[in-house]
């Protein structure tokens, strides 16, 4: 059964080397162009494409995987399955018609929810307990496509974004070696997602790391854990006449509280703000341009007095 591959990311080049080290025929790749990275503003190849190279496959690096010149591409190549893993293009209806067997997606949640491009963070964010893996054939709607299968993974209360997304990439890869074991016997289900239950996870934006310290300290930190490694979560803190972000990396929850919204509590040896109800304990945070430290570190360098508002 030949395959062809489309993906960008660590993730992504991870479920490749699966799939070749499983014994699968991949007859091309679709990445992303290379774009520059650092401040040197070098043109980077994406994780999949070292991936590709190393393994000596045809690698294509068209900005539209739906433009004419990648039909034409993917066509020549007449795969059976087309796998797609964590490329973020919608996919128009004559590149889902080209394979012979399906086009696939590994999707990170059980669908129906949490269909769209951030499920693992809005997950994490809404303090979900669990999410889990889906494979399902590619549809015109967005990740609307019957179900082959899924697979749950429990969200520890420490998972990061970062984190949960390495545990979800493992299983993914496993899974889709399954899938494709069934589609190659003609033994993969189909199954129908209920539209009713679907919830959707919207491409996240910079904004979205600000920290509303209104909520409530849960909220709080499910949305530090939700945010990080990217787009990070922030507050802002005076420093002279001006006011400095400050990036949340790692907090707990605690039941201290005795003042308003963003308002600091303690500040010796320790960061504590309120939240909406109750308050959050700062642990490692980075000051703007500076690098990670732990909160006690923050505070001998930025003095921050009680009863100081942050955000």
């Amino acid at each position: 059964m030949q395959i062809f591959f489309l993906g960008t990311p660590e993730g992504a080049a991870f479920t490749l080397q699966a799939l070749l080290r499983e014994g699968f025929e991949i007859v091309g790749v679709l990445t992303r162009p290379d774009a520059p990275k650092g401040r040197s503003l070098h043109l980077s190849a994406s994780p999949v494409k070292d991936a590709a190279l190393e393994a000596n496959l045809p690698v294509y690096q068209f900005e539209k995987a739906s433009s004419p010149k990648s039909i034409e591409a993917v066509r020549s190549l007449e795969p059976d399955v087309i796998a797609v893993v964590a490329f973020g293009q919608i996919l128009s209806e004559e590149l889902l018609r080209i394979p012979k067997r399906a086009i696939i997606n590994v999707h990170y949640s059980l669908l129906p929810r949490y269909r769209g491009a951030a499920p693992v963070h809005w997950a994490i964010v809404n303090g979900e307990k669990e999410t889990g893996v889906t494979v399902q054939h590619l549809a015109k709607k967005l990740d609307s496509g019957d179900i082959i299968l899924q697979e749950k993974v429990a969200i520890s209360p420490d998972d990061t974004a970062g984190t949960l997304s390495e545990k979800l990439t493992e299983v993914g890869a496993a899974l889709l070696v399954k899938a494709l074991r069934q589609l190659e016997a003609g033994t993969a289900p189909r199954i129908p997602q209920d539209e009713s239950q679907a919830t959707y996870a919207r491409k996240l934006t910079k904004e979205d790391g600000k920290i509303d310290w209104s909520l409530s300290a849960a909220q709080v930190v499910n949305r530090v854990r939700g945010m990080n490694p990217w787009p990070g979560a922030y507050t802002f803190f005076p420093e002279k006449e001006h006011r400095r972000m400050l990036k949340l990396l790692t907090v707990k929850a605690i039941l201290e509280r005795a003042g308003s919204p963003g308002q600091v509590l303690i500040t010796k040896d320790r960061l504590v703000v309120t939240a909406g109800d109750g308050s959050v304990e700062l642990l490692d945070v980075q000051p703007e341009g500076k690098r990670q430290m732990p909160a006690e570190e923050f505070l001998r360098g930025h003095p921050i007095a009680e009863g100081t508002i942050l955000g």
